[in-house]
């Protein structure tokens, strides 16, 4: 009688037809009760589903999705207008995407990866959310935080600068702020302790000069400087023009004498060196002829 059961049981099976089946279901909760309460989620679950003349069953196996979860690094600080370099380190199931505090979108396959951000000001990071290739990020599962702090850039200006003649001797480089910078350009040379623009040098035409100043940051000033075509001679000054910074000169500058005076003087800067020059007149030079300095 028993082998006929088991037979019996045997053929029964043989019948039967097996199929199976996945669906991804993706649910969770907190479950509440007299006896206490409970979290639950649910994943992936594969089914098996017999099937027979004398009936059908169907069995399955949950297969729980893993969350992701995601760190946040890269506090630092920049210079205005700069890019700073965030980390986000994951786990769980890749590809990941999401998006940073700002908006700022991030995604990748591999862990950890890099985020670029440009703040206009002191911006503090963090992550917004996060998904993998299964499930969704829970806010507890974002973790960490990155501080951008945006240093100004030095405040830099340069005075403009004259039109210059062709052969005239190399011209000094100053009027800025705040001191300390570097000249560059067409023509720009440096000898302790100015820079010098050489119109030889840079030809006949417009010249842009750059004057850069770094003070952990950096920022630049330009201004253009005008080479003409005609040779410097000697230049004829009337009198009361006659102490003033009007360009770079070589040559002789003709000064007449004033008229009624009885004691003057001329005062030229030599643009050489900066130096002050300074030619006195006496109480006899009260007539119109031309004086040389």
């Amino acid at each position: 009688m028993k082998k006929i059961t088991v037979l019996a049981l045997i053929f029964l099976l043989s019948m039967l037809q097996v199929m199976a089946q996945s669906n991804a279901v993706s649910l969770g909760g907190e479950a509440t009760g007299s006896g206490g309460s409970a979290s639950f989620t649910a994943g992936e679950v594969f089914y098996r589903y017999k099937q027979s003349a004398s009936g059908s069953a169907t069995e399955g196996v949950q297969q729980p999705y893993e969350r992701p979860t995601a760190s946040l690094s890269g506090t630092t600080t920049i210079c205005a207008g700069a890019t700073a370099q965030l980390s986000i380190s994951f786990t769980g199931t890749a590809p990941f995407s999401g998006t940073l505090s700002d908006g700022t979108p991030f995604s990748g396959s591999s862990s950890p990866i890099s985020v670029d951000v440009t703040p206009a000001s002191n911006t503090t990071y963090t992550i917004a959310s996060l998904s993998s290739a299964v499930a969704l990020a829970a806010t507890a599962d974002l973790s960490d935080s990155a501080v951008i702090t945006v240093t100004p850039l030095p405040v830099v200006s340069m005075q403009s600068l004259p039109n210059i003649c062709s052969t005239a001797n190399p011209y000094i480089l100053g009027s800025v702020s705040p001191v300390g910078g570097v000249f560059s350009g067409s023509g720009v040379s440096y000898q302790a302790p100015y820079y010098y623009f050489n119109p030889v040098t840079a030809g006949v035409g417009d010249h842009g000069i750059t004057y850069t100043f770094t003070n952990g940051c950096t920022n630049t000033a330009q201004q253009t400087i005008t080479v003409t075509p005609d040779s410097c001679g000697a230049t004829k000054v009337k009198d009361e023009f006659c102490g003033t910074v009007l360009a770079t000169l070589s040559g002789n500058i003709l000064c007449y004498a004033v008229s009624g005076a009885t004691d003057y003087r001329y005062q030229f800067t030599d643009v050489s060196d900066n130096s002050i020059l300074t030619k006195a007149r006496g109480s006899n030079s009260t007539g119109l002829s031309p004086s040389t300095v």
